[in-house]
């Protein structure tokens, strides 16, 4: 109410009062139109507080003619009475400036309906902070303990060192490099935050920089505020915000998913998907409310966090701490590198320190609260998900969807409850850029509808989280922008000035990494496959789509893991199947509320050892999941083969159906007579067997045979046999990988081994890290037949057979082979090299068994990777002379190539090799430097 009092300018009045004198006639013209203005502003504040009580209240302070005496007669009545202090002081009163008289309304009836806006308010907020969950108090404590030095040592450790330094100039790797000599001064400081709740002087301080949102920026509402943070106060919020994460599940409604430990960006996407699939598929009508809140974190007010985190039970002290945290910050905008003057803050979060996320979390929390409260007194539902259950909003930092149902005063109330969180959180909704979408409805009924209350219309699909909400994903349209990224980030680079390992390097950082926001949720259609495929191999090959260049290696080869033979770029079908096969792996490990349960209450699915089974009709993105990972009931089988169970407590382990025995069979398949007669098909391994007397309530359809008793007491045997509880809950395994948890990583190289892989030892050597990455790439082109030799050219009748002899000796055909091994020319140098190796033979007329013989040949790991590595410089050597002398016609001199062999070898090997300080002179005198060299 104080903040509301604030904002009207009627703070003094209610505070300090009136100033009525006792002689009016005494005062002058300008005192007595003073005194007037104060008396207008009184009686304002004063129906201000009268509408603003419940009705059991109001009565007791009809008395009071004035502002500051029912405030006085509130708060000394009222003092110590939690549920009743709050007396509604922050209910909103700006709804009010919305309702305007109508044309030919009496003023009886206009007061009838600001009336009826303020009971419906009132009853929403009459229970204070009720609705709000609470810690334990044995964590408000825990927050609040005193911190130890390995803590803070954390705190400090856990800080990007890469990241921009603050007003102190110094950055993470210098706290980190210097905190053996600091460490006792930084945590005393930080000890003494914690005793005092006081934040030095100065420590608070950080800079201000304006990363535009456009290209070309021209307002200040163009740019993105991104605050600098000192150091030693980084270091203070980092150890608040580790602490707070840790209590963040207890006090955040699942309608939020950022910055909460267990919960992903696209747990609300999905849920809103499914949402309104289900809306469409039964054809009913329904309405979302696509919020956009205005300088979301530059504009919530302190005290609604503080109030916020006193109805979730934080203590006195550490809300103190936080407080302290808000109020004490500075800021001073850097222009041209320069920083402006100084100024303190009044409201909002900074972006860029630790707390702002959580903090921005537990106010917009609020939001949450005033929902249910709507929702329990009946002003709106929401939509309804399935049978019993409702959804109102969704919330992901600043981005809300709202449910609503196709009504209208449903609509008006969540613009009332979006008003007044407005009032107490200082979080302003710009309407203008909301948008209303329309479920089942049409369009000129739902403009009507964003009309009224002031936004924009929407149809479907709509973006939501950087997704298409409510599209489908089969069509090759959903994926068109994903394809235009690609498209547009490929016009920004000029391949064709990129060597092939450049050129390899943007693809696995930047390509590969477009679609994955898109293949997190859909599967991907074989036609978008294909393009993207299609762009990412002219771009490897060819540099740009204006160059001419030639696909000069099977692309199923390229995109092969490195251990097989390609270059690790990974398919992009398997890629999809990793990431949409962590929905089915994650499927039964949900929250009460989480997007798991809906899935689970609309599709009902069957779980076979924690892998769930549907049937029926399912949406579009469903579909597409399911269709993807369960293509082939092999591919069911192998996944299916590759989970495990650890037993804990017995509470998440299907008995029947889960493998949990340790072998990759469950007791349905093992006893499946027993398991179609059975009474509990889907009843955990807890409610089954008992602790106390090791036995098993098994309970059947009907009396079993001497046959069934006999299968009855192998199953009692096995499962006692293999049976083994531990501390805990239940873990789910994947087996594929040695940590057992599933990841995207460990799914790709599980659908890759799918399909036939051939292991070549020389392809393990050839990236051993020590050469450049072009050098790795040219062997690789080399060992797979793709170096455009001359022959390589012809075949491609690029140029004439006539053509394609060999550079240097000028008789053979210019195959890899004659220019690497059998030309005369050549042979010449890797005769030198056999003689400075102290051996003499032949060599292979294949790369391949070339590089796996002369690995073969010595001991030791350093001698294997740096022979290989002689190896690869000669064959980069004798590639270099050939193209000088064909493009340059500069004839090679071989003394001075095969000695620049050894300095590229010795350079090669002091970049990798920590201490290694022989010179290239050094190794072409002694190949002992090699052999006998140990880090």
């Amino acid at each position: 109410m104080e903040t509301l009092f604030r904002s009207q300018n009627l703070w003094d009045i209610v505070k300090n009062g009136s100033g009525e004198p006792k002689n009016i006639s005494t005062l002058e013209e300008a005192q007595r139109k003073e005194l007037e203005v104060k008396k207008q502003k009184d009686a304002s504040a004063l129906y201000l507080i009268q509408q603003s009580l419940a009705n059991t209240i109001f009565p007791r302070i009809t008395k009071a003619s004035t502002a500051k005496r029912a405030w006085d007669m509130l708060q000394e009545e009222f003092r110590g009475d939690s549920e009743v202090c709050t007396i509604r002081l922050q209910i909103p009163r700006r709804e009010l400036e919305n309702i305007k008289m109508k044309d030919f309304e009496i003023v009886k009836d206009y007061h009838g309906r600001i009336k009826v806006v303020v009971n419906q308010m009132r009853s929403i907020g009459e229970n204070g902070g009720s609705g709000f969950s609470k810690i334990s108090e044995a964590k408000s404590i825990w927050l609040e303990r005193p911190p130890s030095m390995e803590e803070v040592k954390q705190a400090v450790w856990d800080c990007d060192g890469s990241k921009a330094p603050g007003p102190d100039g110094f950055t993470f790797c210098f706290y980190k490099k210097v905190w053996n000599i600091i460490s006792s001064e930084v945590f005393m400081l930080v000890k003494s935050f914690f005793r005092t709740g006081k934040l030095p002087k100065g420590i608070n301080s950080s800079f201000v920089t304006l990363i535009p949102k456009s290209k070309e920026p021209s307002r200040f509402s163009h740019f993105r505020p991104i605050s600098l943070i000192h150091g030693l106060y980084k270091i203070v919020a980092k150890l608040l915000s580790t602490r707070l994460r840790h209590v963040m599940t207890d006090v955040i409604s699942v309608n939020q998913s950022a910055f909460i430990a267990g919960r992903q960006i696209l747990d609300g996407f999905m849920i809103a998907n499914e949402v309104v699939h289900g809306v469409r598929s039964k054809k009913k009508h329904g309405l979302l409310l696509k919020v956009d809140f205005h300088k979301a974190f530059d504009s919530i007010l302190w005290e609604h966090i503080d109030t916020s985190m006193r109805y979730m039970g934080f203590g006195s002290h550490w809300r103190k701490l936080i407080f302290e945290c808000l109020s004490t910050s500075k800021l001073a905008i850097l222009i041209n590198g320069s920083p402006s003057r100084e100024f303190s803050l009044e409201r909002g979060l900074r972006q860029g320190d630790p707390l702002s996320p959580f903090l921005f979390d537990i106010a917009v929390e609020g939001l949450t609260v005033l929902f249910n409260r709507a929702s329990a007194s009946g002003y709106f539902k929401g939509l309804q998900t399935t049978p019993g259950h409702y959804l109102t909003h969704l919330q992901y930092a600043d981005d809300s969807l709202i449910f609503l149902p196709n009504d209208f005063p449903s609509l008006l109330h969540a613009k009332r409850i979006l008003r007044w969180f407005e009032i107490i959180s200082g979080l302003k909704v710009n309407f203008y850029k909301s948008s209303l979408i329309g479920i089942n409805l049409d369009n000129d009924y739902t403009s009507s509808l964003a009309n009224s209350v002031f936004c924009r219309s929407d149809t479907f699909p709509v973006r939501y989280l950087g997704l298409p909400l409510g599209a489908n994903p089969s069509r090759i349209s959903t994926w068109k922008p994903v394809l235009s990224t690609i498209r547009a980030k490929l016009l920004t680079w000029k391949g064709n000035f990129l060597s092939m390992a450049g050129r390899l390097c943007l693809i696995k950082s930047v390509l590969s990494s477009l679609p994955l926001f898109y293949m997190s949720v859909f599967a991907m259609p074989k036609g978008v496959t294909k393009a993207i495929s299609s762009l990412t191999r002219s771009f490897l090959w060819k540099g740009s789509s204006t160059s001419h260049g030639l696909f000069k290696v099977a692309w199923h080869k390229v995109i092969k893991d490195k251990s097989s033979g390609g270059l690790g770029l990974g398919s992009i079908h398997n890629k999809n199947l990793a990431l949409l096969f962590k929905w089915i792996w994650n499927l039964d490990n949900g929250v009460a509320g989480g997007w798991q349960e809906h899935i689970l209450l609309k599709y009902r699915p069957h779980f076979i050892n924690g892998i769930s089974e549907f049937a029926g009709s399912l949406s579009p993105t469903w579909h597409g999941i399911v269709s993807a990972i369960f293509s082939t009931q092999n591919i069911a089988n192998l996944l299916h083969a590759n989970v495990g169970f650890k037993v804990g407590d017995g509470r998440n382990i299907r008995f029947w159906t889960d493998s949990w025995l340790g072998s990759a069979t469950n007791l349905q398949l093992l006893f499946p007579r027993l398991y179609n007669l059975s009474l509990q098909q889907n009843t955990n391994l807890a409610d089954i067997y008992n602790l106390t007397d090791a036995s098993l309530n098994l309970s059947w359809r009907r009396t079993l045979r001497p046959r069934e008793n006999c299968q009855r007491e192998s199953l009692i045997a096995e499962v006692q046999r293999g049976l083994l509880f531990s501390d805990g809950a239940d873990c789910k395994l994947w087996k594929f990988h040695s940590s057992g948890m599933y990841s995207a990583q460990s799914g790709r190289l599980f659908f890759d081994s799918l399909s036939v892989t051939e292991n070549n030892h020389s392809l393990t050597l050839l990236w051993n890290g020590y050469a450049p990455p072009k050098v790795d790439v040219f062997i690789w082109l080399l060992l797979h037949g793709g170096l455009s030799t001359r022959s390589f050219l012809a075949e491609r009748r690029i140029i004439n057979y006539e053509e394609s002899h060999c550079p240097f000796c000028c008789k053979e055909t210019e195959t890899i082979n004659h220019l690497f091994h059998w030309c005369p020319i050549t042979w010449s140098l890797w005769g030198r090299f056999l003689k400075w190796f102290g051996c003499s033979g032949c060599l292979h007329k294949d790369p391949n068994q070339n590089l796996q013989e002369w690995s073969g040949l010595i001991n030791g790991k350093f001698q294997r990777r740096a022979i290989t590595l002689l190896c690869k410089g000669l064959y980069w050597s004798i590639w270099i002379a050939r193209n000088r002398l064909i493009f340059e016609s500069k004839a090679p001199d071989w003394d001075m190539i095969f000695d620049l062999t050894f300095h590229r070898l010795a350079f090669w090997l002091k970049s990798s090799v920590t201490n290694f300080s022989y010179t290239g002179s050094d190794l072409f005198r002694n190949p002992e430097c090699i052999m006998n060299w140990t880090n």
